[in-house]
């Protein structure tokens, strides 16, 4: 059911139709899958269903396309066919954030123990152990075949076929080490349709990047390319113009009142799409280049900014123009490439900043645990039985020194993959209650002059955001958490579009400094904005 809100009634809506932009997020009602192509991909991996059910085998389908496409859209849509089909398992699962391999196992099982809660109790200590991240790598792997053989052979009625879905496997941070752990996954489930007589349907969606990457470091295992490429499925990078009308005539009819205002009535004789104008839709297709997800972004944009004026009585392409001017093809892009680890992008980040002479310098610190004490002596803090969790425990990365009006100012700096655990937290604490300054170069930088951020691919749990919050206050220095993912899309976009074009400028010209002043202008404004959008640099 939908309910309505009163700001959007002089619209002629009850609520905003393009809202939430992300399609597993959509309530039933709103969600939709428009495009002739979009619905042929949803027939293929219903032939490849078929398949896996009459010949009890295991079949992959793995949706390649840019961010936004709707790969998501056409995974909810196949899953909603099925639904209801008793002797069929559905198993849905979404890496949101950037992941290790070990994390994409603990949330996977984790997921099917939230849907089946007596596998707690089945296994016992071996999940606890899962719960608190004790265990390891290769019992992980096991586990999650054990788990999945308990689930099918204790359901009832016991299922003809499983589906299982990664959606946005492109978040997994994987290494060319760990790449023998996820195939031997791949491996034992393979087994599986033989020893429980049932058919397996693996539906993966990734970024075209991923499924290169996947296959080239698969190497040997010829089977299991083999049956990757057979399932690859390119989803259209764009929408076409007649579809996105399509889109917005359907969503935008499925939130109408009940009941309409006699003006309203009259303007939906005259527009169909209203309170948009055609143009204005045409606008919103061309800033968006037809890529359906940044289509719902911009739409569900323009539409709030449009409620929130009580000017605007029709959205035309001036207004359209108006609310969109700020939006970068070039970082919507960059949403598509897998993430790396931060610190490495974080590092050349700031190599970029220095030698563009936007930071005056900066110290990296990660997995160097001998440079701790340097750190104590830099903070005037002495060794003691307090400051060994210091020495013990990688509670700083960076340390980011500028100067602004003349002055100079530090960042303290900490990354995490996912979050942090609670004794980190409470050294970092320490750390920032007891240093009274910074010693650099034989000048200090005082209390008021330090901010500490941490930088991470995923949100910190209430407990450790509590903490390090309370931190802020007790010892007068800024804490800032930022969350750096696909969710953050403007966060993310902008640091990995700049990132790809520092790594392409300095394998052409070696140095940031010789590059074309013209480019290297742009560089330069590029690196600022991000150093200011991450907080590693104010008041520049």
């Amino acid at each position: 059911m939908i309910f309505g809100n009163e700001r959007f009634e002089r619209l002629g809506l009850i609520m905003n139709p393009f809202s939430p932009v992300v399609a597993e997020e959509r309530p039933r009602e709103l969600f939709v899958l428009v495009g002739d192509e979009h619905n042929g991909k949803l027939q293929i991996i219903n032939s490849k269903f078929e398949d896996s059910l009459q010949k009890k085998t295991l079949n992959y389908v793995v949706l390649s396309g840019l961010r936004g496409t709707g790969k998501s859209a056409i995974i909810r849509a196949f899953l909603e066919t099925k639904s209801n089909a008793p002797d069929v398992l559905l198993i849905p699962f979404r890496l949101n954030d950037p992941s290790s391999l070990t994390t994409l196992f603990r949330r996977f099982i984790k997921s099917l123990i939230h849907e089946n809660l007596w596998i707690r109790e089945e296994l016992g200590d071996r999940i606890k152990r899962v719960e608190k991240g004790e265990i390891s790598l290769e019992e992980l792997l096991s586990l999650v075949k054990e788990v999945l053989s308990l689930i099918v052979r204790k359901r009832d009625p016991r299922p003809r076929v499983i589906v299982i879905t990664w959606d946005q496997l492109e978040n997994l941070m994987i290494s060319t080490e760990e790449m023998p752990f996820l195939l031997s996954f791949f491996r034992s489930i393979s087994t599986l349709p033989q020893e429980l007589g049932i058919g397996i349907l693996f539906i993966i969606s990734v970024v075209p990047e991923w499924v290169h990457r996947l296959v080239k470091l698969a190497g040997k295992e010829e089977a299991f390319i083999r049956n990757v490429k057979e399932g690859i499925i390119e989803v259209p990078s764009r929408l076409s113009l007649k579809d996105t009308f399509k889109l917005f005539q359907e969503l935008l009819n499925r939130v109408r009142p009940s009941k309409l205002d006699q003006e309203i009535e009259e303007e939906l004789r005259t527009r169909r799409y209203y309170p948009f104008e055609e143009n204005a839709i045409k606008a919103i297709y061309d800033a968006a280049d037809g890529n359906p997800g940044t289509i719902y972004e911009l739409a569900s944009r323009v539409l709030s900014e449009a409620v929130a004026n009580p000017a605007i009585k029709v959205i035309d392409e001036a207004f359209v123009h108006d609310v969109v001017l700020d939006i970068n093809p070039e970082w919507y892009k960059a949403l598509s490439i897998p993430p790396r680890p931060l610190n490495n992008i974080l590092q050349e980040l700031l190599d970029a900043a220095k030698e563009l002479g936007q930071i005056h310098d900066y110290h990296y610190f990660a997995q160097q645990f001998n440079k701790y004490r340097y750190i104590l002596q830099s903070f005037n803090l002495r060794e003691s039985d307090d400051t060994k969790s210091l020495l013990s425990k990688r509670v700083l990365d960076f340390i980011v020194i500028y100067k602004y009006q003349e002055r100079l100012h530090l960042v303290l700096i900490k990354t995490a993959r996912t979050t942090i655990r609670r004794d980190t937290a409470e050294a970092i604490v320490y750390l920032l209650n007891n240093i009274s300054g910074y010693t650099y170069g034989g000048a200090s930088i005082s209390k008021d002059r330090m901010r500490f951020i941490l930088i991470s691919y995923s949100g910190v749990g209430k407990t450790i955001y509590a903490i390090l919050k309370q931190a802020a206050i007790t010892s007068g220095i800024p804490v800032d958490l930022i969350q750096v993912n696909t969710n953050s899309a403007y966060i993310y976009g902008r640091l990995m579009h700049v990132i790809t074009r520092i790594e392409g400028l300095k394998g052409t010209y070696l140095s940031l400094r010789a590059i074309p002043i013209r480019s290297q202008h742009t560089l330069a404004n590029d690196v600022r904005d991000v150093l200011n959008i991450l907080g590693i640099i104010q008041g520049l």
